[in-house]
């Protein structure tokens, strides 16, 4: 299974733009960006779960009920940026967020209510004493109606504005995310408050004690001391005075509630029972200690059972939570915004994805405590250490985090942060009824805006419109902030013109007008050139408002593509696909006939997802190693699951690429364009050919809606086909409309793809003992013939393992012409020199590719 233009990876371009902020904006954003991608796959991952979740809190998060005081950093998103906690809306976010734990509606909860460890409910108890000052006040109905009066003036403005403004939604929307987080918190009056939120706590039974939950029993309620005494080992390892540290008392107490949740989810799934505890927390230490206990012991992911307070935020929870909103992909959006910047993929990646950003998080957030503790040691006294310190760093990010992206310094990370702080503050304005329900539900006042509020009617939808249009304004803004610092971020400062070995990726994305020069030679000369002076081209490009978003997204895509970053490249294509206009008939309509740039760039970016999800599949391969998967088959459970969850994401991967060219090819007339999916097609059957091959079935994830395993000589079978068809296709095709110049380049590559597939699935009938009479061996033949021609230059621009190919083809054929065993030394010298320069160079060819080789020397060995 070959691609035309195949072989050397590109490394990640080290440190774009040749400099680190000092100060470590963009690497402190980075983190803040992880944390909040964590919530983002816990949110996602609970609301899917078929489990009953039962929640149980932290002392901190029913103290963050009873007031919003001194709260605000717990559901800043991103805290390292510049912010202003005296803005009412944090006040009224901290208000909204623990309304919202409490109200029984999170996902999975099933109307139960939040429980509270024995411990921590000891530590809520000594709050008690803070508000015993208030208590007579709190008591007086003078005081009271002291109260309802001063609201009556400020509710009367707030509701004749919304009243004047009902057929207004963009000013009602600015009305409600200004004016009324601020008329609440004016009259949150601390001890007052919470001693009211206090009470509700019991009177409305919003919490019990955990000792009182379904499935507790006297023996879970006592863990061992061993137990207890591990945990208190790990949260010890978190446990700074910098970070804040816990008394010998606090240690034990969360110790020993962590030990009781993780018994109390040990014993339902042993027992098959279909529920599960949650921990809700705002101690950012807790989820780095449980991470480090869950990898200590080698468990999967899902295992985990820790949420942060800052999951349940209104920016997470748009339209989850009582609002205007009854449908929206906000959150989804979101997803993709932050994504596009790390350059994931912006699928569910399960249990490996969400485990690789709890790691990446904490190596990140660690560097940054450690870096900036030894700096403000150093830098008033001795200059030259700090210097070095400061080049130590630099290279510690390069070596440690180049699979993330480091936008360069040029980059405005404070414009980004403006816009999290602006998108926070317009999902409080979506949920002010749950602020109001929070802050005053004793007040008649307050219930009074409530009540008026929810009678808005019909009115609520266009409201709802509102504040998802701008939300969704705000996230292209940061979308084009991510893609733009992506971009710089794959300049390689003249990296590509140094490697003189042939690329891994083929030449496909060439359709498109000339006057916009989307394609190879202008994407080659753009990460060729000068890294300070693509840097202003990308920015200049970006940031002109006339250049079309799904342009932009596949500048972006060929650029990661170029650099073998499939999924950053797999991910834009996606994004370029959502906004260009779906041709109006489908594929092979009126459109096809005359096809303007619309239907051209549609059917170029569908063709390109396609071919980057099949390198997608060759990197998951390759992640699944040989030894992994013996010890799949040998029974070590946590290879088992990790091998699942690849596997998992494999089939999908190969689904959809599949999907795709089924669809061209159902529907496309364009001869050219035809061959071009048919010998994609046939490179991604073989692919999963091979992987059935040489797994030896111990990744059993091809299969059909039945749960049946296909048959992989189906799909050796098949792609053969669509290689001699789209090879006997080639002569006649023609290129759409307007498009001739591009047209030799393209046809040249397909003709190569489909010469090296031939070649390729000819050796594996000989391999693999598979049928050798259906065939058209004068293809074969002209294949193998022109790829051996050094007229036809192929030999300059076909990677490595080709060549060896050609020569383990004639190898075959002398064999049998012969009818005995040519000599092999050379041939089988030549496959292990390619094999150890492939181990130490990182990936010269595929895992794939690689394991076929081997697979080749075996039967060449076996038959001398």
């Amino acid at each position: 299974m070959h691609n035309n233009m195949t072989s050397s990876p590109r490394p990640a371009p080290a440190n774009p733009g040749g400099q680190w902020d000092s100060k470590g904006a963009p690497l402190n954003y980075m983190n803040d960006l992880l944390q909040f991608r964590i919530e983002m796959a816990n949110n996602l991952a609970d609301h899917s779960n078929p489990l009953q979740s039962i929640y149980v809190v932290d002392t901190n998060v029913a103290r963050m009920f009873l007031t919003s005081k001194g709260e605000a950093p717990n559901v800043n998103p991103f805290p390292s940026g510049k912010r202003d906690y005296s803005e009412d809306f944090w006040r009224a976010t901290v208000g909204i967020t623990a309304e919202y734990i409490f109200s029984r509606s999170l996902p999975g909860q099933k109307g139960y209510p939040v429980y509270i460890e024995q411990g921590h409910a000891q530590e809520l108890l000594g709050y008690r004493h803070a508000l015993f000052a208030d208590a007579e006040k709190y008591q007086s109905h003078k005081f009271l109606r002291s109260l309802e009066a001063d609201l009556s003036s400020a509710v009367s403005s707030s509701l004749k504005d919304i009243q004047d403004n009902r057929d207004k939604p963009e000013i009602l929307r600015q009305i409600l995310e200004s004016d009324v987080p601020e008329l609440i918190t004016r009259f949150e009056l601390d001890n007052l408050a919470a001693a009211m939120q206090l009470d509700r706590l019991t009177r409305e039974e919003l919490i019990r004690p955990l000792s009182l939950s379904t499935y507790m029993n006297q023996k879970l309620l006592n863990p061992p001391d061993e137990d207890v005494e591990e945990w208190i080992d790990v949260l010890s390892a978190y446990n700074s005075s910098r970070a804040g540290r816990r008394t010998p008392k606090a240690l034990k107490t969360d110790a020993r509630c962590l030990a009781i949740i993780f018994a109390l989810n040990e014993y339902c799934l042993s027992n098959n029972i279909p529920a599960r505890y949650l921990f809700v927390t705002t101690d950012h230490k807790i989820p780095a200690a449980v991470a480090l206990y869950l990898d200590r012991k080698n468990l999967p992911f899902e295992k985990d059972f820790v949420r942060r307070f800052s999951q349940f935020v209104p920016i997470l929870n748009f339209q989850d939570m009582p609002n205007f909103v009854s449908r929206s992909q906000v959150t989804f959006e979101l997803i993709r915004a932050v994504d596009s910047l790390l350059a994931f993929p912006s699928q569910n990646r399960g249990d490996k994805y969400t485990m690789t950003l709890y790691r990446d998080a904490l190596s990140v957030r660690q560097h940054i405590e450690d870096f900036e503790m030894i700096k403000r040691k150093l830098e008033e006294r001795d200059a030259p250490r700090l210097k070095r310190l400061e080049a130590a760093w630099r290279r510690w990010t390069d070596e440690n985090l180049a699979h993330l992206v480091r936008p360069s310094v040029g980059a405005d990370v404070s414009q980004a942060y403006r816009l999290w702080v602006e998108m926070a503050r317009n999902a409080v304005g979506l949920n002010v009824e749950l602020l109001l329900q929070h802050n005053g539900a004793r007040l008649a006042q307050i219930k009074f805006l409530i009540s008026s509020l929810a009678s808005l009617g019909t009115d609520r939808d266009a409201i709802g419109s509102a504040f998802v249009r701008y939300q969704e304004g705000l996230l292209r803004q940061l979308d084009r902030n991510h893609m733009e610092w992506l971009a710089i971020s794959f300049l390689s400062g003249g990296d590509i013109a140094q490697d003189d070995r042939p690329r891994r990726a083929p030449y496909t994305f060439l359709f498109c007008r000339p006057d916009e020069a989307l394609e190879v030679n202008y994407v080659d000369t753009l990460l060729e050139s000068e890294t300070k002076a693509g840097a202003a081209r990308l920015s200049a490009l970006f940031g002109n408002d006339s250049v079309p978003y799904h342009w932009r997204a596949l500048l972006t895509a060929h650029m990661a593509y170029r650099l073998n970053q499939w999924d950053a490249a797999t991910e834009h294509s996606l994004r370029a696909l959502d906004v260009i206009p779906k041709p109006q008939g489908g594929i092979g309509g009126e459109a096809a006939a005359n096809p303007g740039p619309d239907y051209i760039y549609y059917i170029e970016a569908l063709f390109f997802n396609a071919v980057c999800r099949r390198f997608q599949a060759n990197a998951l391969y390759g992640a699944m190693d040989q030894d992994r998967l013996d010890d799949r088959a040998a029974g070590d459970s946590g290879a088992m699951h990790a091998i699942e969850c690849m596997a998992a994401q494999l089939h999908e991967v190969l689904e959809k690429a599949e999907k795709t060219h089924e669809e061209i090819l159902e529907h496309e007339t364009n001869t050219l364009i035809r061959a071009r999916s048919l010998s994609e097609l046939a490179t991604l059957l073989l692919t999963k050919f091979l992987i059935i091959q040489l797994s030896g079935r111990k990744i059993s994830f091809l299969q059909d809606r039945a749960g049946e395993t296909e048959d992989e000589e189906e799909f050796f079978y098949k792609a053969m086909v669509n290689l001699q068809e789209a090879f006997s296709l080639l002569p006649h095709a023609s290129p759409p409309a307007r498009y001739a110049q591009q047209y030799e380049m393209v046809r040249t590559a397909v003709r190569t793809q489909c010469c090296a597939n031939l070649l390729s699935g000819t050796l594996m009938l000989n391999v693999f003992g598979l049928e050798r009479g259906y065939l058209d061996w004068p293809i074969i033949d002209m294949a193998v013939s022109e790829l051996s021609d050094p007229a036809q230059g192929h030999h300059k621009i076909l990677p490595p393992h080709v060549l060896l190919e050609i020569e383990l083809y004639h190898w075959f054929q002398k064999r049998y012409a012969d009818n005995m065993v040519p000599p092999c030394g050379d041939l089988l010298g030549k496959i292990d020199a390619l094999l150890k320069e492939h181990l130490s160079s990182g990936e010269v060819i595929t895992a794939l590719d690689a394991e076929m080789l081997k697979y080749y020397a075996r039967a060449v060995a076996e038959k001398d």
